[in-house]
């Protein structure tokens, strides 16, 4: 939940703007998901979005998507952020707080302290025992979609990690041939994979509860085009 931080950190240094028309913290343009969930496909959620989430058969649900539990690490936390997330733990919601909200009053403290105390809500991560989706060293952006017992997850040429504005002309030609090792679970399956990327390409891997296979989504992009005198 980092949008009051966001807030509060008001307009980003010339240097750290991703974009040319990037200007203010609050954009979110910035934010990277935690390391610490790379392999667990998180997504950031608001106050509006709790306010219409149910936590139900073991799972968070917030519109389509499902998740197993909550993770905040937030400096500022607005009250009717709080104010879900007592709903959302008495319902039984597992949520790992990292920090203390700040919001100095007391019926936020009184608050603040009647989540902490809740018997969902842990601050120590080893407590999370569900295995993350994907497991391994320097795990490459990707997407993942459950499609009734499939998921398909979309795994972007590790090149393509950490893109910054203004991009070389021809950038792509940095997307060489690479591998990776990482480890995926889901749906009962949980077994290592090898990940080999081809030049300029990504991946699409299916996975079941049968097992993984590679989905081909080949793309050969043109060469960038050169001017000589």
């Amino acid at each position: 939940m980092p949008i009051e931080d966001c807030f509060m950190a008001g307009e980003l240094p010339p240097e750290e703007r991703l974009a040319p028309d990037a200007r203010y913290f609050w954009e979110m343009r910035h934010l990277r998901p935690p390391k610490a969930l790379a392999g667990r496909h998180p997504l950031w959620v608001s106050f509006n979005s709790l306010a219409n989430a149910r936590f139900e058969d073991g799972f968070l649900h917030c519109g389509d998507a499902l998740f197993r539990f909550l993770y905040l690490d937030v400096s500022w936390l607005d009250p009717r952020g709080l104010r879900e997330l007592l709903r959302l733990a008495g319902e039984g919601l597992p949520i790992l707080v990292l920090r203390r909200g700040a919001r100095p009053s007391s019926p936020y403290e009184r608050d603040l302290n009647r989540l902490l105390s809740m018997e969902s809500v842990f601050s120590d991560p080893s407590a999370i025992r569900t295995p993350p989706l994907i497991e391994g060293q320097d795990i490459p952006d990707y997407w993942c979609r459950v499609d009734g017992d499939e998921a398909f997850i979309f795994i972007a040429h590790p090149a393509s990690s950490g893109l910054r504005y203004p991009m070389r002309y021809g950038q792509s030609a940095d997307a060489i041939a690479a591998r990776k090792k990482i480890r995926l679970n889901f749906g009962g399956f949980s077994g290592e994979i090898s990940l080999d990327f081809g030049p300029h390409q990504s991946l699409l891997v299916r996975a079941s509860r049968a097992g993984v296979d590679f989905i081909d989504i080949e793309y050969f992009p043109p060469e960038p085009f050169s001017l000589r005198a």
